[in-house]
């Protein structure tokens, strides 16, 4: 039987009966014949409702249609009835002429209409409807069976498998394919349970292959076959596989793996390293035995995973499975110019964060002072920089951090940010440019209730105050120092405030000079100073340098072709390296006139302007002059 799809389907009974009341003669009690009436019951099944549409007996259908079951009794529907129904597989389900319904169950029904006269006689008449189902694919007994070993990729592979319907006339299509980690080999439509390949496949790996099933209503099969199976290796060659995840695909590109028998001898997987950034180890060809297997993240190493140890047999291939690389290492968080929670104020505090996991950002971190959130930081590489204004508090206020990596392990912690002064508001630490004359430094009163009498100024922190000034009611009062006075890297400056109350209450901070280049302290010249020099090889010696910083220097000869005394930058060539001897020799110079001098470079990057002086000298082949 071919199956037909009805979106909508019309059932119409005809019944064929003699109705006793039009069959007796009731006057003399006979049967007469001539006065019965044939009642007529068709069955029909429709597309519509109409009178011309194509009506059959029996049909096919989807769980998802709906069904309009039908009764026509003729001539009418008046003769004497005492009652009517429907029936689906003996079950009543109905009692009206038309009903409309759904049937779900799938596989074979029988609906019956049902009519009994007023004498008790029954009329029926019966339908036949088939609801379609999916296919039924066995996902346990096929072959190769899962996971099987030593499969020879070499002499063809046959699979087989087996499926089932309802509907004995249902055709049933596979979608079978069959590929490794790098390839897929096959993708096709059976009809059929079977596929035999014949191709060659690679040695020692892992395959996969699926079938899925369905009718030709496109109903698919609840179950699917996902199986693999390895092929054999080389005589007695032995073979590995897993699946590795590590924090997504951005930490993938970072995996590395290391192999090593028992023995220590180590096994080069170099070859597969663009596999195992795709989350796929392989490594085939291992003879049998004892292995440590070691797979780390070289960009992200807070992914971690322990030394895995495994034998192989001969010709086999041992699967792993899933190895998954977590990073279970919570991010670390230190103050940098603390050691301990309490933390000193400032301007702006700095905080080192290490991870060794995905990079962090801004959404990582979370900063909460006093209580509220602050979203006055910056974030960058791994430090943080939190800022704080000039009216902070001047009591004890909690900081908390909390950062969270990408692997959602947390760092929290609460520090306690120590007041400027609780009396006292000056500057924070700064740095003095080497190019400005002077330094101005404020004292403010920050302590309610009470009066300042006095402002101190301590620049060189030696107890000595080396400027002060009454306040004469003033809340403040600032004072200008020369920058001549700030002759160290660094200096700490104490400031304090005399109250009226007799309380002296103090702070400090530190000045830092910027870099300051390296100078001559020496005008004279030691050699070669105006004289002739060789061009295979002439030995400069000069003075050394002096640096106000205190910094390591280094030099290099200079020199410039010709005797002019004046010329620019792009016209001078470096004879040397710097190194930090004060005597070089120079080889190769040009013959001719030339002016050397030496420049100094300290430890910051800071060069010296030209000094020595610069000398005239003569460069020939013999070293007489020209």
């Amino acid at each position: 039987m071919t199956k037909i799809f009805f979106p909508l389907v019309v059932v119409s009974l005809v019944l064929f009966s003699l109705l006793g009341n039009s069959c007796l003669d009731y006057d003399n009690g006979k049967y007469a014949e001539t006065e019965s009436d044939t009642v007529k019951v068709k069955a029909f099944l429709t597309l519509a409702l109409d009178s011309v549409g194509s009506r059959y007996k029996a049909d096919t259908l989807l769980p998802t249609d709906s069904v309009i079951f039908i009764a026509v009794v003729e001539p009418t529907k008046s003769i004497r009835m005492l009652d009517y129904y429907w029936e689906l597989d003996s079950t009543r389900m109905g009692s009206e002429f038309s009903f409309k319904t759904a049937i779900k169950e799938a596989g074979h029904h029988i609906i019956q209409f049902v009519l009994l006269d007023r004498f008790g006689d029954t009329l029926s008449d019966t339908l036949h409807l088939w609801i379609s189902s999916p296919p039924i694919l066995d996902n346990v007994h096929f072959i190769p069976i899962n996971k099987a070993q030593g499969v020879d990729p070499l002499s063809g592979i046959s699979f087989a498998w087996n499926a089932t319907d309802t509907d004995p006339n249902s055709q049933i299509s596979y979608h079978f394919s069959l590929y490794n980690n790098d390839s897929s080999y096959v993708d096709t439509i059976l009809h059929q349970p079977y596929f035999e390949y014949f191709k060659t496949l690679p040695l020692s790996q892992k395959f996969y292959w699926n079938v899925s099933a369905y009718d030709e209503f496109s109903m698919v099969a609840k179950n699917a076959i996902h199986s693999t199976f390895y092929t054999k290796g080389i005589q007695s060659g032995s073979g590995i596989e897993a699946i590795v995840t590590s924090g997504g695909a951005e930490a993938l590109s970072g995996l590395r793996s290391s192999l090593k028998t028992k023995e220590g001898t180590v096994i080069s997987t170099s070859e597969i390293a663009n596999d195992l950034k795709a989350g796929h180890f392989h490594f085939s060809a291992l003879t049998p035995g004892d292995y440590d297997l070691f797979i780390y993240n070289e960009r992200y190493p807070d992914y971690q995973l322990d030394t895995i140890s495994f034998s192989l047999f001969s010709g086999s291939v041992l699967d792993l499975d899933t190895l998954v690389l977590k990073d279970t290492i919570l991010p670390r968080v230190n103050p940098i110019s603390s050691n301990s929670d309490s933390l000193p104020f400032a301007d702006t505090l700095l905080f080192q964060i290490e991870d060794e996991g995905l990079p962090l950002s801004r959404d990582n971190i979370s900063v909460s002072y006093n209580g509220a959130t602050d979203a006055n930081w910056a974030f960058q590489r791994d430090t943080l920089r939190i800022f704080f204004s000039a009216n902070t508090s001047p009591l004890w206020q909690p900081l908390v951090l909390k950062v969270t990596d990408k692997s959602l392990n947390s760092f929290k912690h609460t520090y306690y940010l120590s007041p400027a002064s609780l009396f006292i508001s000056s500057l924070s630490d700064t740095t003095l440019n080497s190019s400005l004359s002077s330094l101005a430094i404020p004292i403010r009163n920050i302590a309610p209730n009470l009066t300042p009498e006095r402002f101190f100024w301590d620049i060189n922190a030696d107890g000595l105050w080396d400027s002060e000034s009454a306040a004469d009611g003033a809340s403040e009062g600032t004072h200008l120092f020369a920058a001549s006075l700030f002759n160290t890297k660094t200096t700490q400056v104490l400031v304090a405030i005399l109250y009226t109350n007799g309380i002296l209450a103090q702070t400090s901070f530190k000045v830092t000079l910027s870099n300051r280049a390296p100078i001559s302290t020496f005008a004279e010249c030691i050699t070669p100073c105006n004289i002739a020099a060789s061009d295979t090889a002439t030995t400069f010696l000069w003075h050394p340098a002096s640096d106000a910083d205190g910094d390591v220097l280094q030099y290099r000869v200079v020199y410039f072709i010709g005797s002019s005394a004046t010329f620019t930058e792009d016209d001078w060539i470096y004879g040397t390296e710097a190194s930090s001897d004060t005597t070089a020799t120079v080889r190769n110079l040009p013959q001719g006139y030339i002016r050397w001098w030496v420049q100094a470079i300290d430890s910051e990057g800071a060069t010296s302007a030209i000094w020595n002086p610069t000398s005239l000298v003569t460069v020939s082949s013999d070293g007489g002059g020209i």
